[in-house]
């Protein structure tokens, strides 16, 4: 059974990485799966450590864990096509994050 973790965050991470390779794997695909692991492992980090209920290693998983994200999708920003609407980062202070508005209704 996969977790909300691999379903939401890493398996369209992953996916959205090996995309950018027409052959094989690219350096910007190679680059993103290195960024995909290691938020993986923060993200782990930032689980155990809500569970142990220990606030300063969860706050500092968080962190690390926004600043890989933020690196991914710097990277996956860095060369797309004018027509694709860029990424995102995530801001340091959650309370000014704006979320999508909902996606648009297919025209065909």
């Amino acid at each position: 059974k996969s977790t909300i973790l691999e379903r939401d965050f890493l398996v369209p991470m992953r996916t959205w990485s090996n995309s950018f390779a027409e052959k094989g794997t690219s350096p910007k695909s190679r680059a993103m799966l290195v960024k995909v692991d290691a938020f993986e492992k923060e993200m782990q980090k930032l689980m155990k450590a809500t569970k142990s209920q220990n606030q300063a290693d969860a706050s500092a998983s968080w962190e690390l864990g926004r600043t890989v994200l933020n690196e991914y999708i710097d990277i996956a920003n860095k060369g797309l096509s004018r027509e694709l609407r860029k990424l995102d980062n995530l801001p340091e202070d959650v309370s000014s994050f704006q979320a999508i508005v909902k996606r648009p209704e297919t025209t065909f």
